[in-house]
């Protein structure tokens, strides 16, 4: 049985004045692993996407979304079921996750009292929601951002005492805001912590690249100058983008956790180009990543890499921008703004 890729991509609307006012279109697709046999699945409901609201996530499971605006809205694919997530008055939500079970979603949320200007990271608080639509009343950090669930949905890493200069402290904190714990010091509030498939470690963000740090704080070993990082099935390796000298901006590295050992993957032909991992394989053989480019003749892309050969095969042609990644169960899920 061939693996099947799942797709979210926002569908090309018509090219019109009053289609470039309108709200995006979003559509799950569902292709072979080598890109081809792309069919369509669903298409979610543009009026959830109204006033610049945004596809922020989709449940482990594949049946709910998350999509912010305004407000925090949860609903089903078909956007029959949909269900707000009430936030203290006043606070403006950025950002809004699924646990991995599905029921809970740590909300992002700016403090407009803060007087600070758009994209300040120390104006922004953390809580955590039902996913059935319960008000978010944990809160998590007055101060905090770049949240990001344990495997088992039990804690939550996220930087908080985020200073002018984007840095700050890594914390781990237990679902319900108490056991709150300092795990590391200098953590890149821009880059997502994420832990490892077994959440026994965590890799962020810092001035010199990945880190990785048991969640014991025993364990720390660094990397190159990078952005996110994607953890292999079985923990050992990470996945991420480090800056490029020459042409190329960013190009794809591999780090074995346990030495720092890191190797590059990628290198491209073309000035201005970026590559960002997406996803690992399930048998680790093989990663995903995506090329954006800022000079034609290049488009953005999507590839597979195979990590034994080297061998690279594009599984998409048309010039979209995929995020949110992720392959679980033989299947890859990834989204892309129209």
């Amino acid at each position: 049985m061939r693996t099947v890729l799942l797709v979210v991509a926002a569908a090309v609307l018509a090219q019109t004045a009053v289609a470039a006012s309108a709200p995006p279109t979003y559509v799950l697709w569902s292709s072979a692993a080598d890109g081809s046999s792309r069919r369509a699945v669903a298409v979610l409901p543009s009026d959830l996407f109204t006033d610049g609201a945004r596809l922020t996530d989709w449940s482990r499971d594949r049946t709910h979304i998350v999509v912010v605006g305004a407000k925090v809205t949860v609903a089903t694919l078909a956007g029959l079921e949909r269900m707000s997530i009430v936030l203290p008055q006043a606070l403006v939500p950025e950002d809004a996750r699924f646990s991995p079970d599905g029921k809970r979603i740590v909300v992002t949320a700016a403090d407009p009292s803060c007087g600070a200007p758009i994209g300040r990271l120390d104006c922004l608080e953390l809580f955590v929601a039902r996913a059935d639509g319960t008000a978010a009343d944990v809160v998590l950090a007055a101060r905090g951002t770049a949240a990001e669930w344990s495997p088992d949905s039990r804690r939550l890493a996220y930087v908080g005492g985020v200073a002018r200069n984007d840095f700050g402290t890594l914390y781990l904190v237990g679902a319900d805001g108490a056991r709150r714990r300092k795990i590391a010091t200098g953590a890149y509030g821009w880059v997502r912590p994420t832990f490892s498939p077994r959440g026994s470690h965590i890799a962020y963000g810092s001035r010199t690249g990945p880190r990785v740090v048991g969640v014991g704080g025993s364990f720390d070993q660094g990397g190159f100058s990078a952005s996110s990082a994607v953890w292999s099935p079985d923990g050992k390796q990470l996945l991420f983008a480090v800056g490029a000298r020459g042409i190329n901006r960013s190009v794809l590295a591999v780090m074995t956790v346990s030495n720092g050992h890191t190797r590059i993957l990628t290198n491209s032909q073309y000035n201005g180009t970026n590559d960002v991992p997406l996803a690992w394989a399930p048998d680790g053989k093989s990663v995903v990543f995506q090329r954006t480019c800022e000079f034609s003749p290049c488009q953005t892309a999507v590839y597979r890499q195979s990590l034994v050969t080297g061998g690279k095969r594009r599984l998409s042609h048309d010039n979209r921008l995929w995020l949110e990644t992720r392959w679980t169960a033989g299947r890859l899920g990834y989204f892309s703004a129209s």
